[in-house]
């Protein structure tokens, strides 16, 4: 389980990086897969068929919203239809544009669902439509689905009845008219399949939507049961075909399907969960609490073997750096001390020959002068003296340092040579 977690946490990181992407992705397949299948299903207009076509068609789709997509299917389908026949063309005009008007003008975020539930239905697992769309979706999800089950049948029927249809003249344009229309208004399986498929949406959404543990699996179970009873009652008073096996297998395939899409948007741990009450002045708040279940990516620490022997080499780099800078300021600092003690040593001499003494007080100011200029001269050559000193005590500091660390390197390279079962090479030796 935790691994199935740490994989759900990934996927919804990358989701989360790529999204604008990926939706682009899935708009291509889910688009261009509508196209062929009808190009497949149909297929009476022969330069629809063309791959080159399709594709250029699922690329335009990939940048569109769904209604976009939606309206460029039934204009493929249109075209189909005009091929084989035009009253057939004029009523499915008319019929698109109503679902446009009541699906896509109000609910354009579920409007997959008008292009998802016909490619299920040639998957064989219509069921799956609406349990999908009542736990992703709305109640007003249902409304595209039911007209996705209503575009199916007449792609069915036009598929069905391709020879009669084709061969229809101007002379009998209304009789053609008036058959498609009774065909539809007299499909018992396809009003049954509809009435099934709005009942489960509402219903799974109602249910998932309830403060009760385990509400998303309640919903898809309950959904998936009332669905099949639904359409086994229709088979039963209505007299309409309807596969047992297909259904069943469909159905169990749902349920699967359902659990993992439940696991990747909803998985939350009840064991776990708290209820919390609180009031305002005017209000009583009774809340409940029901962490996801989430697991954190496990963190990779990169340990550096050699991170002591780097240390050293920088410290023993970082203090020849600083002995090359100091060597280069010794000379200097030496120069201007020599140049001050031979100016202070002239200015005195100069001073004591031109100076009158009267007195032994004033002979003694010069004196005085010469003696603070000597102190001074000591003090900074006993100080240049003293740097020189340490300098060189950490050049030897830093050399014994790169010795030991060579040392210890090539005792280590020994050592696992020797555990190896292997000899030293030249190289090592030198």
């Amino acid at each position: 389980m935790t691994k199935l977690l740490e994989i759900k946490e990934w996927l919804k990181g990358f989701y989360g990086r790529f999204d604008v992407y990926l939706q682009g992705v899935w708009k291509f397949i889910l688009s261009a897969g509508a196209i062929t299948l009808l190009n497949q299903n149909l297929g009476f207009m022969e330069q629809l068929k063309n791959q080159m076509l399709v594709l250029l068609l699922g690329l335009v789709c990939s940048i569109l919203p769904y209604g976009g997509i939606a309206l460029i299917c039934a204009a493929v389908t249109l075209a189909h239809f005009f091929a084989l026949s035009l009253e057939l063309a004029g009523i499915a005009f008319f019929a698109f544009l109503l679902m446009y008007l009541f699906c896509l003008r109000f609910e354009n975020r579920s409007g997959y669902a008008l292009i998802l539930t016909p490619i299920l239905f040639w998957m064989k697992i219509p069921y799956l439509a609406p349990v999908l769309v009542g736990l992703t979706g709305g109640i007003v999800g249902a409304l595209p689905v039911g007209c996705g089950v209503a575009v199916y049948s007449i792609i069915s029927y036009a598929k069905e009845n391709a020879p009669s249809l084709s061969s229809s003249t101007v002379d009998n344009m209304l009789e053609t008219i008036r058959m498609i229309i009774d065909s539809f208004l007299n499909n018992k399986a396809m009003l049954v399949m509809i009435a099934a498929f709005v009942i489960t949406v509402i219903l799974v959404h109602l249910i998932k939507s309830l403060s009760v543990d385990y509400a998303w699996m309640i919903a898809i179970g309950v959904g998936t049961v009332v669905d099949l009873l639904i359409l086994m009652a229709g088979d039963f008073t209505m007299d309409i075909e309807v596969e047992m096996t297909g259904m069943i297998v469909g159905s169990l395939i749902t349920i699967l399907i359902s659990l993992v899409v439940q696991f990747f948007l909803f998985s939350v741990d009840y064991s776990r969960t708290e209820r919390v009450q609180f009031e305002d002045e005017e209000y009583v708040y009774y809340v409940k609490a029901v962490p996801k279940m989430r697991v954190t990516s496990p963190e990779v620490n990169v340990k550096r073997i050699n991170a002591q022997k780097s240390q050293k080499t920088r410290q023993v780099r970082e203090s020849e750096y600083d002995l090359e800078e100091e060597e280069e300021e010794l000379p200097r600092g030496r120069r201007l001390a020599e140049e001050r003690n031979t100016a202070n040593g002239r200015a005195s001499s100069a001073r004591t020959s031109s100076a009158v003494r009267p007195s032994s007080t004033v002979r003694s100011a010069p004196t005085a002068r010469t003696s603070q200029a000597s102190r001074t001269s000591s003090a900074r050559t006993s100080q240049t003296i003293a740097r020189t000193t340490q300098m060189s005590t950490v050049r030897n500091s830093s050399s014994t340092a790169r010795n030991t660390a060579s040392r210890s390197t090539q005792s280590n390279i020994t050592n696992i040579q020797d555990r190896m079962g292997q000899k030293p090479s030249t190289r090592d030796k030198s």
